[in-house]
């Protein structure tokens, strides 16, 4: 689901990113490229660096290893179809936002064999 934030939103770090393929998320497909992530509230940002693409996804929070240096963005690959699944913040890397499977992937994931997991380094901003 594509949402736009209140106008209230408080945002917290953000990180800059290079994706090298095309991915999904809440139902659009973005191509690959540069993008900065930022969560806002209970909604993760994604705003491509020309200005282009900017979408809002809901989010639920999850805590984890990641570290400072190494902020991956996690993603669940079905033969050539990435989805975002993840993303972690600076500055300590242990809070993370996981996106919602869509009906698109949830249909992917009982027509394939389970999907290979990708994770792309972010540089925090």
């Amino acid at each position: 689901m594509v949402l736009a934030a209140p106008l209230g939103a408080q945002s917290t770090a953000g990180v800059a990113v290079s994706i090298p393929f095309e991915f999904v998320v809440s139902g659009k497909t973005l191509p690959a490229g540069q993008y900065n992530l930022e969560p806002f509230g209970t909604a993760l940002r994604i705003k491509s660096t020309d200005g282009q693409t900017i979408l809002f996804a809901f989010t639920n929070s999850v805590y984890g290893p990641a570290t400072a240096d190494q902020l991956p963005l996690i993603f669940r690959r079905y033969e050539t179809t990435h989805f975002l699944a993840q993303f972690w913040t600076p500055p300590s890397g242990t809070i993370g936002y996981q996106l919602t499977k869509i009906k698109m992937e949830i249909k992917m994931a009982k027509d394939k064999a389970g999907p290979e997991i990708k994770s792309v380094v972010a540089q925090a901003r």
